[in-house]
């Protein structure tokens, strides 16, 4: 065979490489629809389990929410120490009888926090039949006495008892001069002065522990009186932390920088203002005021 032959036989060949045996499509679209009804026997398949399986969640669903087993029998009470947990069952009762998975624990929870008491409340259910209530109380930290009567004040003012027996052990500053107020007006001074006592008790807890008590009387300043004899302190209703820290940097120097009535006696100070920015003003008790810087 001359060259030329043997090049068209070999075109030949590179050209059936392109073609396709009748019989072998037909195979591929049999494989094909094969496949095609395998998944789709699959997905089938799949569909009815989950059809299944939602349908028995349903009932199981249906059977725990209507069950008398997880009726709730009980309310478990914690970390209170001075509300009572007679009083935080009282507050949660409506749930007693009720489906545990039905009762609604974000209203409990409000409910519970209408304690006067209770800060906060993580409220949980508990199998078969128990919700379970952890308080969060609130800090005292006042005294009110207001129209004769003395209630115990929390950092913003919020009443948390009538102070009696129960609470006499506590030791907190009395805010007083309130009496002649209305009741709002008072109730905001109340605040402004509790507010007060948490602010100079997180700066600096020794100071706090020495103030007996806060005059709300006048409208432009909290009075301060410490138990410790110290002259009177005038702070600022709405930053009662301002000249504090100045203050107590140059409170041994303030006797020695005021002159004394007569020779011989100890300087007397009627009060030392911290209300004015950037100086501290010391008023004798002859009336001569001194600004300390």
């Amino acid at each position: 065979m001359n060259a030329r032959g043997t090049a068209m036989v070999l075109e030949e060949r590179r050209d059936q490489h392109y073609l396709r045996r009748p019989g072998n499509l037909a195979v591929r679209r049999s494989r094909r629809w094969r496949t095609v009804l395998r998944w789709a026997c699959l997905i089938g398949i799949q569909v009815a389990l989950l059809a299944a399986l939602g349908f028995a969640g349903r009932q199981i669903y249906l059977a725990v929410i209507t069950s008398r087993h997880f009726d709730v029998r009980s309310v478990a009470v914690a970390g209170t120490v001075h509300a009572r947990q007679d009083e935080i069952r009282d507050l949660a009762a409506f749930a007693i009888g009720a489906n545990l998975f039905r009762v609604d624990l974000e209203r409990l929870r409000d409910e519970v926090r209408r304690h006067p008491w209770v800060l906060d409340a993580a409220v949980r259910r508990s199998l078969p039949g128990t919700v379970e209530i952890r308080v969060t109380e609130r800090e005292p930290a006042a005294i009110a006495s207001y129209r004769g009567e003395a209630w115990l004040v929390d950092a913003t003012g919020r009443r948390l008892g009538e102070f009696g027996p129960e609470v006499a052990a506590f030791d907190f500053p009395v805010l007083t001069g309130i009496e002649s107020l209305p009741r709002t007006e008072a109730v905001r001074r109340i605040r402004q002065g509790a507010a007060a006592i948490g602010a100079i008790a997180a700066h600096d807890a020794a100071l706090a522990r020495t103030i007996s008590e806060i005059d709300l009387s006048a409208a432009d300043r909290l009075i301060v009186r410490l138990a410790d004899g110290s002259p009177l302190l005038y702070l600022d209703n709405d930053e009662p932390l301002r000249n504090l820290e100045q203050y107590a940097a140059i409170r041994g120097r303030i006797p020695s920088a005021i002159p004394a009535a007569s020779p011989g006696d100890a300087p007397k100070i009627a009060y030392i203002d911290l209300r004015f920015r950037g100086r501290i003003a010391v008023m004798p008790a002859a009336g001569a005021e001194e600004a300390l810087p």
